[in-house]
């Protein structure tokens, strides 16, 4: 597939096949939690197609990816650090507080 339109075509069928089936996968194997976690491992899996493609072409940068993905990486830790409690609940890990620890305890 040499022509634009079948280039294009390989990463969308890559990320209609890894996405769904890795959340699917995912949630098999760990319930909730796994289907989160494996929405991002389908993700980077039809990444990987879409850097392969790139490559050929010469237009991948490397540097731009690596500086957006520590963003969205240090965005995603913070809105888990903030909403802990609710993640935790999703998980089902037991959470408590202690006021006069002052620190997050996971049981």
């Amino acid at each position: 597939m040499s022509l634009p339109a079948g280039r294009f075509f390989v990463i969308t069928a890559a990320g209609a096949v890894l996405l769904p089936g890795a959340l699917v996968g995912g949630f098999e194997l760990a319930g909730l939690p796994g289907a989160l976690i494996a929405q991002g491992v389908g993700a980077l899996l039809a990444y990987s197609v879409l850097v392969w493609r790139t490559r050929r072409q010469s237009v991948w940068d490397p540097a731009d990816d690596a500086g957006l993905m520590s963003f969205g990486a240090l965005f995603a830790a913070g809105a888990v650090w903030l909403d802990w409690p609710a993640v935790a609940a999703l998980a089902g890990v037991a959470v408590t507080f202690y006021p006069t620890d002052s620190r997050l305890k996971i049981a």
